[in-house]
C-alpha cells in the first residue's frame, strides 16, 4: 500500500509540474487577438479608403487617408479638406 502511496503521489507531483501556469498564457492570448483581429481586418477590408485620426503631441489633431489600391497615404490638417479630396476622388 505504501508503494502505491508514493507512485500515486509521484505521478501527482509530475502532472502539477508539467502544467503550464496560467500567467503565462494572460499575457499571450490577448497579443494573439489583437494580431486575430488586425488579419481579419487586412482580410476583409478590400479596397475600402481608411481614414484615421492622429494626434499630435501639441494637441493638433491630422487626418491620414490610406488607399489601398495605389497603397498611397495622404495627411490632411482639417476635416473638410478630406471632405474635399473625397468628393473629388469620386466624382462620377
Amino acid at each position: 500500500m505504501k508503494l502505491l502511496y508514493l507512485n500515486l503521489r509521484t505521478l501527482s507531483h509530475e502532472l502539477t509540474t508539467k502544467v503550464a501556469h496560467p500567467y503565462r498564457f494572460s499575457i499571450l492570448v490577448p497579443t494573439l487577438r489583437r494580431w486575430g483581429e488586425a488579419l481579419v481586418n487586412y482580410l476583409a477590408s478590400g479596397d475600402d479608403i481608411k481614414i484615421d485620426t492622429v494626434t499630435g503631441r501639441s494637441g493638433e489633431t491630422h487626418w491620414v487617408v490610406f488607399e489601398p489600391i495605389n497603397r498611397s497615404r495622404l495627411v490632411f490638417f482639417s476635416r473638410e479638406e478630406v471632405l474635399h479630396y473625397l468628393e473629388d476622388r469620386y466624382r462620377l
